[in-house]
């Protein structure tokens, strides 16, 4: 997102020294760190709503793709709306029968600590262009790594190798290599949770902005 936003601005005349980065902070109250060795077998989590764009049906199709029983699969969150009940109603029919996946439904926003202490890795499946996912975030902020769409704001959040994984946006084959790819190797999980990055606190946030424009408010008066 910072470089992808950065090159936007400068591509319309804005000078780089003219641009000042800040992600957003995050409550940190309800975002415990995550269990740090996967017991057993893995658990992937997705946590938004469930919409087209969102991709959680090419996380279904990729899941599919793996031998039943090697991992389970928890979507939570809701449709967010009549309309996309459709989709909701559609992704239920691609599951089946497997009961190695779960459609848990819209959870509490205090319960995300809870929901990420049980997952080992966090999907983000878009196929678009997400800016900064709170998802992400709040993944990193319970060391969690992140399995991503390479591609926007998610795959400049997710350093591939590094805190997580990328696969190519929309392609269910290759998401299904990387969910397999930890299957095989567990201690993966625990490599790639230990190098997630620090996510600020709001209160830190706060702090930094009021920071930026008491640097601006002093350079308006010096230059007055």
């Amino acid at each position: 997102m910072k470089l992808s936003m950065m090159s936007y601005t400068m591509a319309r005349g804005v000078p780089a020294d003219k641009i000042s980065y800040s992600d957003y902070g995050m409550d940190r109250v309800h975002a415990p760190r995550s269990r740090p060795t996967p017991p057993g077998k893995l658990t992937f989590g997705y946590i938004g709503t469930l919409m087209p764009t969102k991709g959680v049906h090419v996380l279904i199709d990729a899941f599919l793709k793996l031998p039943e029983g090697r991992a389970e699969l928890r979507i939570y969150g809701p449709a967010p709306n009549k309309y996309h009940l459709g989709y909701l109603r559609m992704l239920e029919q691609k599951t089946g029968s497997r009961n190695d996946i779960a459609l848990l439904g819209e959870y509490k926003m205090e319960a995300i600590g809870d929901i990420l202490c049980e997952v080992d890795a966090v999907v983000v499946p878009s196929i678009w262009h997400e800016n900064s996912p709170l998802t992400i975030h709040e993944a990193f902020l319970a060391g969690v790594p992140v399995i991503t769409s390479n591609i926007g704001g998610m795959a400049e959040l997710v350093s591939d190798g590094v805190n997580g994984l990328h696969f190519k946006v929309g392609d269910a084959e290759d998401l299904s290599s990387k969910l397999m790819m930890l299957i095989e190797n567990p201690a993966m999980a625990t490599e790639l949770s230990a190098h997630v990055p620090t996510i600020k606190s709001i209160e830190e946030n706060a702090a930094e902005l009021e920071a930026m424009y008491d640097e601006l408010i002093a350079a308006k008066q010096t230059a007055a």
